[in-house]
C-alpha cells in the first residue's frame, strides 16, 4: 500500500500550541477548493492509515500545489524551521524512503506535527499537500 508522506513535528518552541498557519505554505501552493475535497480527503485517510497508533490528527491544513514538487521541496523548508527552534527528528520503522516521504519530529513543548504529500510514483510528483497537527500516542523508539 502506497502511503502519503508526512513530517511530524511538536509546536514551535516558545508558542503555547501549534499555529499551522504559522508554518510557511509550500512554494505556489494554494488553498483547496471544493473540486480538490476528494483529494484531501483521501490523503487524510492515508496518513491516518499510515499513523499505526503513533498518533492522531486533530486539525489540517491542506494545499494543492501549483505545480507538481517533490517530497524535498515541501518538507525542507519546514524540517529546517523545526529543527531551528529545538525539535528533534524521530525516525518511523515502517517508512519507506521513496515511497512514504515522511518525517517525523518532536518539539519542544512535546505537542506534534505531520507533514504529508501525496504517494506520486517517481518521476511524477505530487499535486496534494498538508499539516497536520496531531497528538502524539505510541511512538517508536526515539
Amino acid at each position: 500500500m502506497h502511503m502519503a508522506g508526512f513530517t511530524m513535528a511538536a509546536a514551535l518552541a516558545g508558542s503555547a500550541a501549534l499555529s499551522l498557519d504559522a508554518l510557511p505554505a509550500p512554494v505556489g501552493a494554494r488553498a483547496p477548493a471544493a473540486a480538490d475535497a476528494a483529494a484531501t480527503a483521501a490523503l487524510d485517510k492515508t496518513v491516518t492509515a499510515y499513523a499505526r497508533d503513533a498518533f492522531a490528527i486533530a486539525e489540517a491544513r491542506h494545499f494543492v500545489l501549483a505545480e507538481p514538487l517533490g517530497w524535498q521541496q515541501v518538507v525542507k523548508p519546514i524540517r529546517n524551521k523545526i529543527e531551528a527552534e529545538g525539535g528533534t527528528r524521530i525516525a518511523i520503522p515502517w517508512n519507506r524512503p521513496g515511497y512514504d516521504p515522511i518525517e517525523l519530529f518532536r518539539l519542544k513543548d512535546g505537542s506534534g506535527l505531520v507533514i504529508a504529500m501525496e504517494y506520486a510514483k517517481p518521476p511524477a510528483k505530487a499535486r496534494v499537500a498538508a499539516y497536520y497537527r496531531v497528538t502524539l500516542h505510541k511512538l517508536p523508539a526515539e
